[in-house]
């Protein structure tokens, strides 16, 4: 296995372990947060959208201004499928780089997703002790 064919493994496990984390969340749970800092599942959507955009711009050569990335009035539905987007979009430009596109794509997506993953499993777990947190896994 190459270090590319590893990476697009590991890009598509942990957008696995993300859906099936959100999955099912109730409208009035999007907005939950486990403690005052943590985020929202609305903003770890958001946050990482923001870091597969700044994954591209940055295989691409240029810079992303951190903070710049808002969701406007989509729903929830719409904002899963932009996440989807951006994410393919940033595992394409990672997957065609050179190994300094590899780093980043491992950085920008599957670091940054197994990261809030757990903070998503923890939400669901206070929100339902009985979620099956088993289901993340293939």
């Amino acid at each position: 296995m190459t270090a590319a064919e590893l990476l697009a493994w590991q890009i598509d496990d942990s957008g696995f372990q993300i859906e099936k984390a959100l999955e099912g969340l109730a409208p009035d749970e999007r907005d939950c947060r486990i403690h005052e800092g943590a985020m929202s599942p609305n903003e770890v959507v958001a946050h990482l959208c923001e870091c597969y955009v700044a994954c591209a711009a940055h295989v691409g050569g240029g810079k992303h201004e951190w903070g710049s990335f808002k969701f406007g009035d989509e729903s929830w539905e719409e904002r899963l499928a932009r996440w989807g987007d951006l994410r393919a979009k940033a595992k394409t430009a990672a997957l065609a780089g050179d190994e300094e596109a590899l780093q980043s794509g491992y950085l920008y997506i599957v670091g940054h997703d197994v990261y809030h993953v757990g903070q998503l499993c923890q939400l669901r777990l206070h929100l339902d002790p009985d979620w099956p947190f088993m289901s993340i896994y293939r």
